[in-house]
């Protein structure tokens, strides 16, 4: 990350942030977290190409990839990454 974003880059909670203040996030500003799901059933909203998963591209240009554990509607996916999107 260094390399390509420069000085802008840090660790914050947990998160690789590219930006000036992640206090005071500004629109072009990037947060990247990762998470591993337990073994067991997982729910995901994507795109299936051979035998991996990547992120779906909407409409409207923007990229959908969601993972949760256990047996998830879409609707309760959607629902539960609009709340962890709000701040």
């Amino acid at each position: 990350f260094a390399a390509r974003f420069g000085n802008r880059t840090r660790l914050s909670d947990g998160s690789v942030y590219v930006g000036d203040d992640p206090a005071n996030p500004r629109i072009g500003d990037i947060r990247i977290s990762y998470s591993i799901l337990p073994e067991g059933a997982v729910s995901v909203v994507g795109r299936q190409i051979g035998n991996g998963l990547t992120a779906y591209v909407a409409g409207n240009g923007r990229e959908v990839f969601l993972g949760e554990t256990g047996t998830k509607s879409s609707a309760e996916m959607f629902t539960h990454a609009r709340e962890a999107n709000s701040t």
